[in-house]
């Protein structure tokens, strides 16, 4: 029984550790003609403008810093961040390649989950 228990509590305990670990993993991959993706390049969160193309915004937590859309994990330095999705003009930076590859994978859903949960004061 033990045998079988292994491998999942590995993963699982890969999966709990967050998306921390994951920081230094490889940059963006391109992503469909809905989304752009690549890595970040501005060199702090009050500057991110100077990276964004005319009229687009960075997301941001209610504290005014970028913020991971999905584990809510602040980027000050969006150097930092693994990479980005733009959708609908604004960028939204990701901390880590599974948040990345999370949102890539739906978008729209993704952004109207961040802009709920940004209203209800959670990020």
């Amino acid at each position: 029984m033990t045998k079988f228990f292994a491998p999942f509590l590995c993963i699982s305990a890969l999966f709990l550790a967050g998306c921390a670990s994951d920081q230094a993993a490889t940059p963006a991959t391109p992503g469909t003609p809905s989304s752009s993706t690549a890595p970040a390049t501005a060199a702090s969160s009050s500057e991110p403008k100077s990276d964004l193309p005319a009229g687009m915004t960075a997301f941001k937590g209610t504290d005014g810093v970028v913020t991971c859309p999905l584990m809510g994990d602040k980027i000050p330095d969006v150097s930092k961040a693994v990479g980005f999705v733009d959708h609908e003009n604004v960028r939204y930076y990701l901390c880590c390649p599974a948040c990345l590859k999370q949102f890539q994978s739906d978008p729209a859903k993704f952004a109207a989950q961040a802009k709920a949960d940004l209203e209800a004061g959670k990020l």
